[in-house]
């Protein structure tokens, strides 16, 4: 029995780890969005700049040189922000799927504890975890063999 006690003591551990890491994600998400929001306005502003330093060099010839580079920097800094914006996307898609794959660890360790129709979870997660998992199987399958040769 203390085996496992252990053994759920550990499946609450990772519980409470997999709700932590949910909430870390949920954190850096927070962190994410307005990061990326920042970087779609740098965004809209560079290629407005962009579009509106095109228009002045077509009006204007005389310093076709200094305009060529500002463009030219103009067009830089709007690759620059579209880098960070991607980047920024896809870390934030990258979080979202470790918080499912979470959730989703999460779910199948309840669905397991729960199985049997007998055990209720939060006794469950009062439980301490075992320190050997393979032995406390082992016991559990062993026990429950001896209830079944009981049955007959």
């Amino acid at each position: 029995m203390p085996d496992l006690e252990h053994r759920l003591e550990g499946i609450d551990r990772r519980i409470r780890g997999t709700r932590q890491a949910s909430r870390s994600l949920e954190l850096l998400r927070l962190r994410v969005d307005p990061m990326h929001e920042r970087y779609s306005a740098l965004l809209d502003r560079a290629s407005d700049w962009a579009a509106r330093l095109r228009d002045q060099a077509s009006l204007e010839e005389a310093d076709s040189a200094s305009l060529k580079k500002t463009i030219e920097d103009a067009k830089a800094e709007v690759s620059r922000a579209k880098e960070r914006v991607d980047a920024a996307t896809a870390t934030q898609n990258e979080f979202k799927v470790s918080r499912g794959k979470l959730e989703v660890q999460v779910e199948a360790a309840i669905k397991a504890i729960t199985a049997d129709g007998t055990t209720v979870l939060e006794e469950a997660l009062m439980l301490p975890a075992p320190t050997d998992r393979d032995a406390a199987e082992r016991e559990l399958n062993q026990l429950v063999r001896q209830i079944n040769n009981l049955a007959l």
